[in-house]
């Protein structure tokens, strides 16, 4: 029997350099994943989805919207975990332990709930409890 892969959860702001940032960024997001998916696994929550949609509807553009959701909703490419009352509930307590706005509570919370060992992400407010390592995007 195999290990499973490890999980490293990726942040919205990932995504959102993946498919509409400056050329750098989008290379150093693909970069990244890849490296991620080559030795474990990408996990995010649907309120990720929901992140990327608003963004790109807002600026109106409906081929951004169409690439996040196809892209979000590829079972082979990510895990979408979905937002449940406990996930809230423990959001609750982790935004208040770690002074997070609810949106990045729900994500930490989520990574933990996944097993993740790894949070990637380029938000520098972004706090993790043990042992869930913050993984800074970029250099």
């Amino acid at each position: 029997m195999t290990a499973p892969l490890p999980a490293v959860y990726v942040d919205t702001n990932i995504f959102i350099y993946l498919i509409d940032g400056t050329p750098s960024f989008r290379q150093r997001a693909k970069d990244e994943l890849a490296t991620i998916q080559q030795v474990g696994s990408l996990v995010s929550s649907e309120i990720t989805l929901g992140e990327c949609l608003r963004g790109a509807l807002q600026m109106t553009n409906m081929e951004s919207a169409a690439t996040y959701t196809q892209m979000l909703e590829n079972a082979q490419v990510i895990t979408l975990v979905p937002v449940t009352l406990s996930l809230i509930k423990r959001a609750a307590v982790l935004g208040a332990e770690l002074n997070l706005k609810l949106v990045d509570a729900i994500h930490v919370a989520t990574a933990e709930a996944s097993g993740c060992a790894e949070f990637l992400t380029n938000d520098r407010r972004i706090r993790t409890p043990t042992p869930i390592a913050i993984r800074p995007f970029g250099p």
